[in-house]
């Protein structure tokens, strides 16, 4: 390998998040925008695009490498390929202080004692799909027959609680829970849940969210977390814009303009965009048949990180430009690369404005 894309592919520190299972779910949560992709076939990864996911990974950061396990529902593709997973990375190190780490994405309704007690023993950082207390969670969140899933994901984060496994708490933001962001807090807090996210319903389905309703709720949100002041409880996105407002570095990548560094490894091998990335036909090339190198300099994958990085115009004079970089791509590409306006645009002032606001309040209270 040239050293010139060595240190390209340094420069980039890719983050893969693996389907094991493709976008099979053994739920069937109304608004997921994996319905549009699932395919009637079984759609399990082999143990060929496995080792060869791992291995070129694994040689290209021999410093660290993060895995992120992803789907539809990783666990579908069974304990014994995650146990398989842990061995192949061992093998594959290419020294004792390299440091490979495994993410999981999770709704957690498969979490059972043994699974918990894997993922303990291998430090995995776990985060967990929930959308609230049971009235609202099950609204959406069940099976294909429509059974409710609260119960068991409840059951998986006792399994994970049992043996002192942090995890992060996902929730989707729908229509219908937008006048609910107190209940949402209270939640938060009566279930300890001390690292949460709140992401939008995106997508072309009917419980998908105004982006100034979704701006409302998230103020509300953070007027009820900033007021409580209890640094237990992390919202990540709400400490990523107080991080950067102090002057700090979010580690978020919507707002650190690093959406090319997260790319999707599918259970057939090929390497696409990250996973809310709604457009089609966007395949950089295929883990079984290319290395990193030959994938990060050919044609799709310079185009899309040119498409990606490139603020609009009409960005360039915002003032929170260094913050937003242009918003999340998902909402600028519509298929495509020719990039549209972020239809979170006024959603997203919206909340940096707010948010500003509220802490210059609170610092010159305090300078009195």
């Amino acid at each position: 390998m040239k050293a010139k894309v060595v240190k390209y592919l340094e420069k980039l520190q890719l983050r893969p998040t693996v389907m094991p299972a493709g976008a099979s779910c053994n739920l069937s949560c109304k608004y997921c925008y994996c319905h549009n992709i699932r395919q009637s076939s079984p759609t399990l990864m082999k143990r060929s695009v496995l080792e060869a996911t791992i291995r070129k990974f694994v040689e290209v950061y021999p410093r660290f490498i993060s895995f992120c396990w992803h789907g539809g529902e990783p666990l579908m593709r069974g304990l014994q390929f995650f146990e398989d997973a842990y061995r192949i990375e061992m093998k594959m190190k290419v020294s004792p202080d390299q440091i490979i780490e495994n993410r999981m994405q999770t709704n957690a309704t498969l979490v059972d004692s043994n699974c918990a007690e894997f993922l303990k023993s291998h430090d995995f950082k776990i985060g967990v799909s929930i959308d609230g207390p049971q009235w609202l969670n099950d609204l959406h969140r069940v099976d294909a027959s429509g059974k409710e899933s609260f119960k068991s994901a409840m059951k998986g984060i006792d399994n994970l609680r049992k043996l002192d496994i942090p995890f992060s708490a996902i929730f989707t933001i729908t229509k219908g829970a937008t006048g609910y962001a107190e209940n949402l807090y209270r939640f938060m807090i009566e279930e300890n849940f001390t690292s949460s996210h709140f992401n939008p319903c995106f997508g072309e389905n009917p419980f998908a969210i105004n982006p100034m309703e979704y701006a409302h709720f998230m103020n509300t949100l953070f007027d009820l977390w900033f007021e409580k002041d209890n640094a237990v409880f992390s919202i990540g996105f709400f400490d990523d814009i107080l991080r950067w407002l102090l002057g700090g570095t979010p580690s978020v990548c919507h707002l650190r303009n690093g959406c090319y560094r997260h790319v999707k490894v599918d259970y057939n091998g090929d390497l696409v965009p990250c996973d809310t990335f709604l457009g089609e036909n966007f395949v950089f090339g295929n883990i079984l048949r290319q290395d990193l190198s030959e994938i990060v300099t050919d044609k799709p994958y310079q185009l899309f990180t040119q498409a990606v990085t490139t603020p609009p115009k009409n960005c360039l004079d915002c003032k929170w430009l260094l913050l937003c970089h242009g918003g999340c791509s998902r909402y600028s590409f519509k298929g495509n690369l020719e990039r549209y306006p972020n239809t979170m645009c006024e959603a997203r002032k919206a909340m940096f404005s707010h948010i500003a606001s509220v802490v210059d309040s609170k610092l010159i209270q305090r300078s009195v």
